[in-house]
């Protein structure tokens, strides 16, 4: 697991990381004990929790990698999270602009999370990935900002359903030094992928991968640039005409697609090694059987 998504020392996008941190990303709305039992059963022995009021968060780890998974919003409370959410930008890492409520959240388990990964990534080339859902994909990208500015090594960070989270120059400081090791889930009409509001000054950061009607990783997004020329009016208005805003926003679905192209991908290599294989033995020269001396 430790070498998935690196490539001479270079973040890529892996499918197989995707699905651990996804699963990562849903078991940080289960209770201590189910997330201690999955994340032994995944390899990861080591899990402390950093948990302040409403914000939730666990750090898992074993002998190579550690991975910070930041809870999210409950799909229970997600239409009124939304609807009145605070969009007041303040100064936050990386130079730029932030939005207060996400600055604020992190803020309340920084300290805990902070020390927990120096503690468990005390040596410097260990892995560390970062991962959330909803308000905890906000979190976790402001978490990676923060350890870049202090030059902790990230080696990266999958997000899922996340809202924008700071202003432009925050994005683009943001991309400049980690782009490349940042994915960034959408899934069909996701709605919380779509606020805070671009014209208030928000931007997207990270590489943008997209699940399309049918569930397919896809590069092409001319549907979802579509869906995006038809927003008008306000967020509830916009919650009333996309009737699958919400259910598109759960984690299970993002786990769900990414477990279903994780497959396809492993199925694909497998039957490629075949053919090859096939090949291979065609094309080696017959020898003669030898007659004893």
């Amino acid at each position: 697991m430790a070498g998935k998504g690196i490539i001479h020392g270079l973040p890529v996008f892996d499918l197989g990381v995707a699905h651990l941190l996804a699963q990562a990303s849903q078991l940080a709305y289960e209770d201590h004990q189910t997330v201690r039992r999955r994340a032994r059963e995944l390899g990861f022995p080591h899990v402390s929790f950093c948990d302040v009021d409403d914000t939730q968060s666990f750090v898992c780890a074993n002998r190579e990698t550690t991975v910070v998974a930041f809870r999210g919003t409950e799909a229970d409370q997600l239409k009124d999270w939304t609807v009145d959410v605070d969009f007041d930008l303040v100064d936050g890492p990386l130079g730029g602009k932030v939005h207060v409520g996400f600055y604020d959240a992190l803020s309340n388990v920084w300290r805990m999370v902070d020390d927990q990964v120096r503690t468990v990534c005390n040596d410097q080339t260990k892995y560390l990935w970062v991962t959330g859902h909803s308000l905890g994909a906000a979190m976790a990208a402001l978490a990676v900002a923060r350890w870049h500015e202090c030059g902790r090594p990230v080696t990266g960070l999958y997000v899922f359903g996340q809202p924008r989270v700071g202003d432009r120059t925050f994005s683009i400081n943001f991309d400049f030094d980690f782009k490349m090791a940042t994915f960034r889930f959408v899934n069909r009409y996701d709605i919380v992928t779509r606020i805070p509001p671009r014209y208030l000054g928000y931007r997207h950061i990270g590489s943008f991968k997209y699940f399309n009607e049918d569930g397919q990783l896809v590069d092409d997004i001319l549907w979802w640039r579509k869906f995006l020329s038809r927003w008008h009016g306000t967020i509830e208005t916009v919650f009333d005409w996309c009737r699958h805003g919400v259910g598109d926003h759960g984690m299970s679905e993002y786990l769900r697609h990414v477990e279903t192209a994780w497959r396809h991908q492993r199925l694909a290599e497998f039957r490629e090694r075949t053919r090859r294989l096939h090949t291979n033995a065609r094309s080696q020269p017959i020898q003669p059987p030898r007659r004893a001396a």
